[in-house]
Order: C-alpha cells, then structure tokens, then sequence
C-alpha cells in the first residue's frame, strides 16, 4: 500500500514536458474547431487566450482523470514491448525483425521488408498500448515521455507539405488510429506530464483525420468490405469520444447510416461477411458490436435497431457453428490460428444473455443448452460442417464451398476444403495465409488451390461457383453434398460421409467434356508421416488417409501458417488419376483417426458410366467391420448397412 501511494505521489509530482508550448497555427484550427457550446467548455472559453491551450488540458484530466493499473497488469509480453519501444525497437509482427528508428526524429518512412503491410502496421501506433499500461503500471515516467515523444514527432512529420501520398495516410491506417489514439487519449491525457503541446497535437491531428475519413465517397456496395466498415467505426470512435467538436454530431449521423447500410451487404443472410473467411468475419463482427456497445453506453442504443441486432446474432452464431470441439476456428482463406472463441462468446452474451446455445459453447458444456442441430449449412457464405455432438470431446466435419465472383483478396481458391477433429483433437487443418504482400510466390503457394484439401484439374486454380446439393442423416451416417464448377467443362460433387460420428469419407465425381489429370490434394499436420504408395494412402501417428486403390499417389510439397509471416512445413500428397475429355472420373477417400490409427479399405462398387454418377454404393472395411453406403443423388437419400467383409 505504502508504495501504491509513493507511486501516486510521484505521478502527481512529475515534471511537465519541456518545451510544452503548442504549434500556434494547430492551436487556431483546434480552437476554430471546438464547439464552445459544449457543456464544460465554458471554463476554456472565458480563460485569456493566451491560457486557452492549459484551460483546455485542465478540462480534458478533469474528464479522463489519470488511472493507475496495479503492478500486475504489465505482463511481461507488454514490458517487453514497451521496453523496445523505449530502445525504438518495433517488431511489428513476430516473424519480423526489429526495426530501430533514431530518437528524437524518428524515421517514419523507410520499410524495412518488401512486404508494404510493415509499412501500414508501424503506422497503426499499436505499440502505443504496452507504453501506456507500463506507465500506469509501473509510475516510471519514460515510459509516458517515449509515447509522447512519438505522438509528436508523427504528427511533426506526417502533415508536413508533400506527405499527402505517404502509405501511412491510407484509408484504413487512418481508420485504425482513429481507434487505438482515442483509447490512448484517454488512458494518458490524465497525467501529470502531459502538456499542452501534445495535447493540441492529438487535437489537431486527431480532427483532421477523423475530417478525412468524412470526406471519403461513397462505395458502390458490390465493392464494400472491412476497409469500409473500419472507416466508420473509426468516425465513430471520433464523434462520440470528442463531442467538443462541431463535427462530432454531423459525423455520428455519417458514421451509424453508412454502418447500418454497410451491415446489410458485407453481412450476407446467414450472418458471415462477404468475404467468406472466419478471421475477417470476427474482425467486422466486432466492430459492428462495439459501434452498438458505445453507441448503447452514450445513451443512443436506439440508433440502430432490431434488425441490426439480428444480423449480430446470426454472426455470432457462425462462429459457433464453424469452430472445432476444442475452440479453435476454421482456418479457411486469410485465417489465422486462433482457440479462443469459446471467450469471445462469453463476451458477445453480454449483449445477448437469452443464448443459451452460445452459454453452453462458451463454458464448454457446463452452463446453457447445447444446440439442437449436429449439422449446418451457411449458404450464403458456404460453410457446412458435421458433429458427432457439441461436447469439447466431439468430432466435427467442417467444410467450405462458396461462391465468389467478386473474387476477394483474402479469399482463398479453396472451395470443397476440409478439416477435421476427432475427440476433440483437430487432426486436418487448412494451410492458413502466411503473407499477404511482398512475395508473391509464397502467396500463390499459400492461396491456391493446390494448397487446400481439393481436387485440381492440370494444377490449375479452382473457380469459386459452389453450392449445396444437400444435407441429410440416415442411422449411422451424416452427409453433406457440394458441387462446385472449378473450371470450364467440369463438375465436381464432393460428397462427405461422417460415418458413425467417427470416420469421414469422401467421394469426388468428376464429369463434363474438360479432360485432365486429376489430383485429390490431403495435406497432415506437421510431424512424421509416411507416403505407402503400393497401399495408396499416408499414415501418420493419428491418421490414416486411404485412396480406393486406383490411380497413384504421389508426395507433394506443403505448408501450414499459424501466424502471419511464420510457415512450418508438413506431409503433404495427393491422389492422382485421368481424366478423359468427356469422361468420369471418382475419388473415394476414408479417413481413420486413432492412436495408432485403424486399417481400412474404401472401394466404388458400381461404374460411373450410365447412372453410376449419381446412384452408387460405397463399400468400406474399417478395422475389420465391413459397411456399405448406399446413395442416391438425385432423391438425396442414403443408407448404411453392416456386410461381410470379402476374405
């Protein structure tokens, strides 16, 4: 307690920053832009105008009062970080290296990478948030004068003449200070340091770039995306946190029509954003959520309405419908490894606490009522999945197949992908992003098709023209049925079985006049496998994949990325066959988990010709147990019955 009070005393007691005088030219655009009508903005008002600027301050810490954190909240993670940034060492991302700038001008200008999104995150100030919780944490005040010093010196830099094409001024930089310098604002504006030169730096800059985001126009909604979402939020951000501006309400009018409009078409009807992947999903979700939360908080929950929470919710539910058993969601397309949706839900049913199906996937199945349905079908977007049950310990089929003729950059050409848990442990994973810019060899490898669990005509890129045929169950097995057209004069119907609520099977028809070899692409997670090609299959310590036992099978080159900038290689092969111009051609794969895993065989019992295509029988041999899956495309129909198995 005796040093928490030391702390306080010295936090109080700190020297102001010297030369603390603001820029006489910023200071007459702030003042010009402050609406003196404003309650609380009387006192500064009548102050001399030579003692405007420290009015002003005064005015600010009375209504963000300095807080101090306990010692506790600097996690070493964030000293680090803020320790770095003292030494003016930013590692932007973790593959990165560090880069060091020169104090007090610091370099905002030379990328140290070719990839241009180094550029773009230096520029996002993220580092500020380690410096402000040190300061608050640990009193030491070089940590408030290294933020600061850095506020300043960017906004020195940044509006001077000639700055106006820099890459720190695109749109969506923008957008995200306007977030990340209104929560600083607001956590360090308090301090006793804090002087009027910073403070009317950050007023000046912090209007001029909330006025550039107004003045954007308009986006055709067939181009909308999360740049434009962003955008708003960060308007928002602006006009709800600085009302002493004038701007501040024409822009929250601005900022909640485009946003109601903008949830309308980057929503799609089954709740995921139109650009159809599980990372960027969240990334909108949360800032529709967070522009209804500080909107809520200032009294103006109205301004949104009933339809708006009911696209929140429909989101929302996605994420628990595409994560697997143990948290982790979907890595399709710019997706990175992330397992802790089950605590993102808990937050999300603060808002919407009647859930009780996201209760029960927020704690795990302790509290709440598990949902309903074992299977889902997203439509819309393309995403479907399979459950052995809802507990941690389930095994889950999921499965994307999207149509995509706008072609989204962080979409990937990736339709009829897998992946795959069995008892709770993900056993097939997708290839995630890697990098987006900067390389682009690395980021064909990573977005092609070749990349992903799909069938490829001559290595060609698949189109993105998916849909489902159906979804049903019989006893013992639950079925989903995609077709997709990846290329001119193809078909392809991929038919997923989960067999049991444990073995996935799948069967690829190809048909139409394109001829071609063909490759069915399975990618294992990193670690030992072996490729037993007089077997047809690969074998891990936890898998096995078995082919039908036609065609070849040849070893093939594969990654994983569970962070941007970080790839780890992994077992990789394919399933290889012909295709003639006009003909039909199958895959049929049986997928065997266990520790080691079961033997097995898969085989088509009938021929594709005549009705074969859409009427056939698959006989499998799981450890022993013969079954055989009988279906039937056209009347979507399934059966799975026990036979001998042949000697």
């Amino acid at each position: 307690m005796k040093s928490r009070f030391l702390w306080i005393a010295m936090a109080v007691g700190a020297l102001r920053l010297a030369g603390a005088a603001p820029d006489p030219e910023r200071w007459r655009e702030v003042e010009d832009q402050l609406d003196w009508n404003c309650p609380g903005l009387a006192e500064v008002k009548a102050a001399p105008a030579a003692e405007r600027p420290t009015a002003l301050l005064r005015y600010y810490q009375r209504r963000f009062p300095f807080q101090p954190l306990p010692p506790g909240a600097l996690r070493a993670d964030l000293r680090r970080v803020a320790d770095e940034a003292l030494a003016h060492r930013f590692k932007i991302r973790e593959a990165a290296p560090s880069y060091r700038g020169e104090h007090p001008n610091f370099d905002w200008d030379t990328n140290p990478q070719t990839d241009p999104g180094w550029l773009w995150n230096f520029h996002r100030h993220q580092y500020w948030r380690p410096l402000a919780i040190a300061w608050r944490a640990t009193g030491d005040e070089r940590y408030f004068r290294e933020w600061a010093a850095e506020l300043n010196s960017w906004v020195d830099h940044m509006f001077k003449p000639g700055m106006e094409d820099h890459p720190g001024w695109r749109d969506l930089e923008v957008a995200l200070r306007l977030i990340v310098w209104q929560k600083r604002f607001q956590e360090m504006v308090g301090s006793a340091p804090m002087d009027e030169r910073t403070l009317v730096n950050f007023l000046f800059a912090y209007r001029r770039q909330a006025e550039m985001i107004a003045g954007l126009p308009p986006v055709p909604d067939c181009k909308l995306g999360n740049f434009q979402v962003t955008q708003q939020y960060g308007l928002l951000d602006f006009a709800l946190g600085m009302p002493e501006f004038r701007q501040a309400v024409p822009f929250r009018e601005q900022a909640v029509e485009r946003l109601r409009h903008y949830q309308t078409v980057v929503m799609l009807p089954d709740g995921v954003i139109n650009e159809l992947i599980p990372g960027y999903h969240s990334v909108n979700l949360d800032s529709f959520l967070k522009c209804r939360e500080k909107c809520a908080a200032a009294g103006l929950g109205h301004l949104f309405g009933s339809e708006y929470d009911d696209s929140l919710q429909r989101s929302i539910t996605a994420i628990m419908l595409w994560s697997h058993p143990d948290g982790h969601q979907m890595m399709a397309g710019d997706t990175f490894d992330f397992d802790r949706n089950p605590d993102r839900m808990k937050r999300y049913l603060a808002g919407f606490p009647h859930r009780e199906d996201w209760r029960y996937f927020a704690t795990r199945g302790r509290e709440g009522r598990a949902p309903e349905a074992l299977e889902f079908a997203l439509n819309d977007s393309g995403y479907y999945g399979m459950r052995s049950d809802w507990t941690p310990q389930g095994t889950c089929l999921l499965m994307k197949n999207s149509t995509d003729p706008r072609g989204f950059f962080h979409n990937h050409r990736d339709n009829m992908t897998f992946e795959f848990s069995w008892r709770g442990r993900r056993l097939v994973v997708d290839s995630g992003a890697y990098v987006y810019n900067g390389n682009p060899q690395w980021r064909q490898k990573f977005r092609g098709s070749a990349a992903h669990a799909t069938v490829t005509l001559d290595g060609r890129d698949n189109a993105a023209r998916g849909r489902l045929l159906f979804q049903t169950r019989a006893p013992g097995v639950q079925v989903t049925a995609l077709e997709n057209r990846p290329a001119p004069g193809l078909l392809h119907r991929r038919i997923f079985f989960l067999v049991k609520g444990n073995y996935p099977v799948i069967l690829d028809l190809l048909s139409g006049t394109a001829g071609g070899e063909l490759r069915a692409h399975f990618q294992l997670l990193p670690g030992a496998a072996r490729l037993e090609s007089e077997r047809n299959r690969m074998v891990s310590d936890n898998l096995t994949i078995q082919g039908d036992g036609s065609g070849t099978v040849a070893a093939e080159e594969g990654f994983i990325s569970y962070q941007y900038g970080v790839k780890t290689a992994r077992p990789a092969f394919a399933f290889v066959k012909p295709k003639a111009a006009g003909a039909g051609q199958y895959f049929a794969t049986l997928l065997l988990p266990g520790e080691p895993p079961e033997e097995g065989t898969i085989r088509l019992v009938r021929p594709l010709s005549g009705d074969g295509i859409v009427r056939n029988s698959l006989e499998l041999n799981i450890a022993g147990r013969g079954m055989r899956l009988d279906f039937d495309l056209d009347r979507q129909t399934v059966k799975l019955a026990p036979v001998k198995v042949s000697d």
